[in-house]
């Protein structure tokens, strides 16, 4: 079990199944790959242990801009 620093909500758990769950409004990954959940409740910044695959390919080089 993972939780915040700031408030202790649980941020990472074992799932019933014995898989994992995350509990975050987003996760955020640096350019050194390092991964960090913001915390549902006080919004803080905690590192988690997830790591980020190749998205080179799926991801497009130029960003998208959606006029209306």
């Amino acid at each position: 079990m993972l939780q915040c620093q700031e408030c202790k909500r649980i941020i990472m758990d074992r799932t019933d199944d014995g898989g994992w769950k995350i509990r975050s409004r987003m996760i955020l990954f640096d350019a050194k790959g390092k991964a960090r959940a913001i915390c549902p409740t006080c919004k803080a910044k905690v590192e988690v242990p997830v790591t980020l695959g190749a998205v080179d390919n799926l991801l497009p080089k130029v960003k998208l801009i959606i006029k209306s």
